[in-house]
């Protein structure tokens, strides 16, 4: 007798979770459609560099959603070339990046050279410089 309740408890306990998993099917947030998706992810990114990294890790949907949005991956902070292994980091936003135009963020000219090959994609450059005197001319910042 004590066998079958256990055996029941099993049988009660996989029909919880299997209930559990279809409800998160039916939730609303699954009812958004992947283009109003991605432009909160937009949003998400503006504010917060680091918000890709972690709606990707959400869900697989998320993922999906996050990789695919080039624009989610545009607000790049060169600051972290700096940083030891970071440079992967940077990498992996300008490759998910696609063609969209980038919003780049620096604390110092050093970054400069490191981007010259997309300065033709740079839509949005924010120095943080306590004495800025300008960019060299021998980089063509053409969506500036």
């Amino acid at each position: 007798m004590e066998r079958q309740i256990a055996d029941a408890q099993l049988k009660i306990d996989a029909l919880r979770k299997s209930v559990a998993e279809r409800e998160a099917w039916i939730a609303p947030i699954r009812k958004i459609p992947h283009d109003v998706l991605s432009q909160i992810f937009v949003e998400a990114s503006m504010d917060d560099w680091k918000a890709p990294l972690i709606l990707q890790s959400v869900s697989r949907w998320w993922h999906e959603v996050t990789v695919g949005s080039p624009r989610v991956w545009t607000f790049i902070p060169f600051s972290l070339c700096s940083e030891s292994g970071q440079s992967e980091l940077v990498s992996l936003f300008i490759e998910r990046s696609r063609n969209a135009m980038l919003h780049i963020m620096a604390e110092d000219r050093l970054f400069f050279p490191k981007i010259k090959i997309l300065a033709h994609r740079i839509e949005c450059l924010t120095l943080y410089l306590p004495e800025y005197r300008g960019v060299s001319g021998k980089y063509d910042f053409t969506r500036l």
